[in-house]
C-alpha cells in the first residue's frame, strides 16, 4: 500500500513537471506568434512598409534621407535665386533693367542718370518718398524724373525714382501692373503688349561667412541649435535667420573636426 502511494505522488510530481514544460513552451510560442503577428500588421516607422519593424529597416533612414531632400532642395533653390534682367533702351541708352515683382516703385540708378548726354537728360522733381533697402536702410534719393524707355518693339514713358542702387534700373510692380505685363517664369518671358521679351537670369550665387554669435562646445556626431549671424560684404550682417551648416569632409579635414 505504502509503495503503491509513493508511486502515484511520483506519477503526480511527473505531470505537475510535465504540465509546466507545456505551459512554459506555449507562452513561448504564443509571445512567437505575437511578434509575427505583430510584425505582419505593423508598418515600419522608417519606409511605412508592412512586415518588419524600424530598427530592422535596411533602407536608409528617414532622417537621412529628408536631410538630403532640404539639402538638395536648397541647392536647387540658391541655384535659380537670380535675378530677372530685361535689355532695355533708356533715354536713348542701352542698359539692363532688374524686373523685379517685390519692388512696389521703379527705380532708375542715379550713375545711370549721370551718365545719360546733356540732351536726354530729364528734369528730377523733388519727392518725399522714402525706400528701404534690403539690409534696412534708406536708400538716397536725388529724385524722381519721367523717362522714355524701349523694351522690343514697344515705347513706353517711366515714372521713377533716381536713387543710389547697384543694378542699372528697376522695373517695379508700378510699371507691370500699369501696363498689364505678364511675367512667365517658366517660359522665361516677359509678355508686354505685343512684344514677348526675353527674360535674362544673372547675378553670382552668394556664399557668405556663418559666425557664431557665442562659444559653444559641440560633442561628437551632435546637432545643436545655436545663435548665429551671417556677414554680408559692406559689413551688413543678419542676424535673426535659420539654416543648416553640414560639414562636408574637406571641411572636417580642414578645420580638423
Amino acid at each position: 500500500m505504502e509503495m503503491s502511494m509513493k508511486t502515484m505522488e511520483g506519477m503526480i510530481k511527473d505531470l505537475q513537471s510535465e504540465l509546466e514544460k507545456m505551459k512554459s513552451s506555449g507562452n513561448s510560442f504564443d509571445n512567437k506568434r505575437w511578434a509575427t503577428s505583430n510584425k505582419r500588421n505593423k508598418e515600419c516607422f522608417n519606409c511605412g512598409k508592412l512586415g518588419h519593424f524600424r530598427a530592422e529597416c535596411r533602407n536608409p533612414s528617414r532622417r537621412d534621407t529628408t536631410r538630403r531632400l532640404l539639402t538638395n532642395r536648397s541647392q536647387n533653390q540658391n541655384a535659380k535665386s537670380r535675378v530677372s534682367i530685361i535689355d532695355t533702351i533708356l533715354n536713348k541708352r542701352s542698359c539692363k533693367l532688374l524686373v523685379d515683382t517685390g519692388a512696389t516703385l521703379s527705380i532708375v540708378a542715379f550713375k545711370l542718370d549721370e551718365s545719360l548726354p546733356k540732351h536726354c537728360k530729364v528734369e528730377l522733381y523733388e519727392t518725399s518718398q522714402n525706400i528701404t533697402s534690403a539690409n534696412g536702410g534708406l536708400l538716397t534719393l536725388y529724385g524722381k524724373g519721367y523717362f522714355s524707355i524701349q523694351i522690343g518693339k514697344e515705347s513706353f514713358k517711366l515714372e521713377a525714382l533716381v536713387a543710389d542702387i547697384k543694378a542699372e534700373g528697376i522695373l517695379g510692380l508700378d510699371f507691370l501692373k500699369a501696363n498689364k505685363c505678364v511675367l512667365d517664369v517658366v517660359s522665361e518671358k516677359l509678355f508686354l503688349g505685343e512684344s514677348e521679351i526675353q527674360l535674362i537670369f544673372e547675378g553670382p550665387l552668394g556664399c557668405y561667412r556663418v559666425v557664431s554669435s557665442e562659444t559653444v562646445s559641440i560633442p561628437p556626431s551632435s546637432e545643436v541649435v545655436i545663435n548665429g549671424k551671417v556677414c554680408f560684404p559692406g559689413g551688413y550682417n543678419l542676424n535673426s535667420f535659420e539654416g543648416v551648416i553640414d560639414h562636408r569632409k574637406t571641411m572636417r579635414k580642414t578645420m580638423d573636426l
